[in-house]
């Protein structure tokens, strides 16, 4: 099946330097690209995305989509460009490329009222197999009228010249890349630390299951197509079907799902087992994730019932679904050991973590 994608892309304004002394490292070429993007439709072929072994496979559908500053020490670098499409801002990657070893990271210059127009240098310095990095850019003034510093992005492909097992970037560590979730068209796959598929690209969303009790459970994964969840565990086996609303893990193989039918009036949530077994149910709408994650005590989660007024109404229940506060209330969230609830007239009434009104 294929579908069309418009993918952002930057037109990219090339100013080469490169600069050879015999017995030095050539100075690097420093890029910068201009403002004006343009929307490129492509056509995606989603059995690629669902048979990609690697990253490799799919390298032609990652581009860049950001106004980035870009410092290379490698002539012919158009080849290692995609691999920044999975790094975060604290990690680096090594890759050899045409018989040389190379990092590959971001800097991010960040200070208020300026931005950095072009990275000048990059001043390595090895301690043993450590490498400090120290990076020297060209700025600018802007205006800022804002709370928050002005960040610019900028890509680094710096050689190495010897083993490294640690790097540093003007003295704050990163982490090597140990693999984890990329984005490619619109879908997010898992890979492993040499960028093979754990998990290929086909969903709309990857996520750590959380407990009822709201800490991280890393043996299962939330995924996200279609506008369904579903749960795989550690070992990216399915264990729920792409068939639920919000669902949350409890525990011995348990979990606690929505329905989340067309109609939400006649929704349910259940138990169910890792087998899709329905233990028990109770009529209702489980609220998002984090309404739950950030307004609820630990074993209590929120409830919503579309009926309730002109907007739904808001509710507890336990691990048990069993019905802790009601919801026909406008809002409920948790603040200093009591629900602090507001009704459809915005009247706010305390309730214990009992359901108790004080």
């Amino acid at each position: 099946m294929k579908k069309l994608v418009k993918i952002l892309s930057a037109i990219i304004l090339v100013s080469v330097v490169f600069t050879g002394c015999k017995g030095k490292d050539p100075q690097g070429s420093s890029r910068s690209k201009d403002t004006d993007d343009t929307e490129e439709t492509v056509e995606v072929d989603e059995d690629v995305l669902a048979n990609a072994k690697t990253v490799f496979d799919v390298a032609s559908y990652m581009t860049v989509s950001e106004d980035e500053l870009l410092y290379s020490e490698c002539k012919r670098d158009q080849d290692l460009h995609f691999y920044f499409d999975v790094l975060s801002f604290d990690q680096y990657i090594k890759v050899n490329y045409k018989g040389k070893d190379y990092a590959l990271l971001y800097y991010y210059y960040n200070n208020y009222g300026a931005v950095a127009t072009d990275v000048k240098s990059v001043k390595k310095s090895y301690s043993g197999d450590a490498l400090d990095l120290e990076v020297d850019v060209k700025t600018k003034e802007v205006s800022n009228d804002g709370c928050f510093s002005n960040t610019t992005r900028c890509r680094l492909i710096v050689k190495l010249d010897q083993d490294v097992s640690s790097i540093s970037v003007m003295g704050t560590p990163f982490a090597e890349y140990e693999g984890g979730k990329v984005y490619v068209c619109e879908k997010y796959g898992i890979v492993d630390k040499d960028l093979n598929f754990l998990l290929p690209p086909v969903y709309d969303g990857i996520f750590e299951l959380y407990t009822f009790e709201e800490s991280s459970c890393p043996m299962y994964y939330r995924v996200f197509k279609d506008g369904y969840n579903g749960v795989l565990d550690g070992n990216f086996n399915r264990v729920l079907s792409n068939s639920y609303g919000n669902i949350y893990y409890i525990n011995e193989n348990k979990f606690i799902v929505g329905t989340n039918g067309s109609d939400p009036a006649l929704d349910e949530i259940l138990i169910v087992d890792g087998n899709e077994n329905v233990i028990k149910k109770a009529k209702g709408f489980l609220c998002a994730t984090d309404d739950s994650k950030f307004y609820c005590p630990d074993g209590y989660i929120k409830i919503c019932d579309p009926s309730a007024g002109d907007m739904w109404g808001e509710g507890v229940i336990d691990q048990d679904l069993n019905i802790v506060i009601e919801p026909i209330y406008y809002s409920v969230y948790f603040l200093d050991g009591v629900y602090k609830a507001e009704d459809f007239d915005f009247n706010e009434i305390w309730i214990d973590i009992d359901g108790n009104v004080l």
